[in-house]
């Protein structure tokens, strides 16, 4: 059995977690993840298997020296030479500060993003895998709102212009504007799993409607049958950007059988086209390809040709899914 250990300084949204129970899962892997801190100053507190302390970090170095592949997530709270000799994969998760950029490329090894549209298009050149969610285990709950309640969980509060930037201001002014139509549900500085559950419990979910992407949060959304209003095309979920957004939630906000169509369709979606049972075949093939010694990324710095790949994208993300 093929032993992978992920490492990150943070938690990562959550996603070294979630993919972590898949590949157990769906892939017969023994994988450990090890991280220098289970939250955010903002409150969110995430699950996790080993944070690493003075009790326990010879356990986790051990984890290290035993481990087939060392998967590092973003960014590691190690000192390099406790990687030596070890095949090693680097995952960048969002747009590195050039320190954690000059980082990376001391420490080597095998580098790789994430199967979304922004970042597929700040690293260019790199091979992606994707974020995982057992379909299985997050699932739709019975919801019985008098009114549509809409979830709007940004990861920051950046003004636009800002790469990553959620909008969030634009975003809760338009929220606004609904008054008593709908019920509001900011979800801001909240433990994960809370999170998880007020998403559940909604009827439709807000990702991102200013990057021309989308993120972990709209698979946590077509988990739960949610309707997704992203800026990135899709038959799982509804497209908008920032200035069609309020005609977007208003189709849905008075047009009930549109709201549960999309509903329907968003758990359709990410049953049939990104189940984990199927999507661990691209991280056995990184690893099996690593493990032979035919590295697949090469790094460079994010930003050169950021729009440049629209439309490869698009036909990327499509043949994944």
């Amino acid at each position: 059995m093929l032993k992978v250990v992920f490492i990150s300084r943070m938690p990562v949204a959550g996603a070294p977690w979630e993919t972590m129970k898949c590949l157990k899962k769906y892939a017969d892997m023994d994988v450990r993840w090890i991280c220098d801190h289970d939250g955010y100053p903002d409150g969110r507190k995430f699950p996790a298997d080993l944070v690493l302390s003075p009790s326990n970090k010879a356990e986790c170095l051990q984890l290290i020296a035993n481990a087939d592949i060392v998967h590092i997530h973003c960014d590691h709270p190690f000192q390099d030479s406790d990687f030596a000799g070890k095949k090693l994969i680097v995952q960048h998760h969002s747009v590195p500060k050039r320190g954690t950029y000059e980082m990376y490329k001391k420490l080597g090894g095998d580098y790789y993003t994430v199967s979304q549209p922004w970042l597929m298009r700040e690293y260019s050149d790199l091979p992606h895998l994707p974020n995982l969610m057992d379909v299985e285990e997050h699932v739709p709950a019975v919801r019985s709102n008098e009114k549509p309640v809409v979830a709007f969980a940004p990861s920051n509060n950046w003004k636009i212009g800002m790469v990553g930037s959620r909008g969030k201001t634009e975003v809760d002014y338009i929220l606004q504007k609904f008054g008593d139509q709908i019920e509001t549900r900011s979800i801001v500085g909240v433990p994960y799993l809370r999170n998880l559950e007020m998403k559940r419990s909604s009827d439709i979910l807000i990702d991102d409607v200013v990057g021309d992407t989308f993120h972990k949060t709209t698979l946590e959304g077509c988990c739960f049958g949610l309707a997704v209003i992203t800026s990135w095309e899709s038959d799982g979920w509804a497209y908008s950007n920032l200035s069609s957004l309020p005609d977007t939630l208003r189709e849905l906000v008075q047009n009930r059988a549109r709201l549960e169509d999309l509903q329907r369709k968003s758990r359709e979606w990410i049953l049939n086209e990104w189940h984990p049972r199927d999507l661990v075949k691209e991280y056995v093939d990184a690893y099996s390809k690593l493990m032979d010694g035919k590295p697949k990324g090469t790094l460079c710095y994010p930003g050169g040709n950021s729009r440049e790949r629209e439309s490869e994208l698009k036909g990327v993300l499509h043949e994944q899914s």
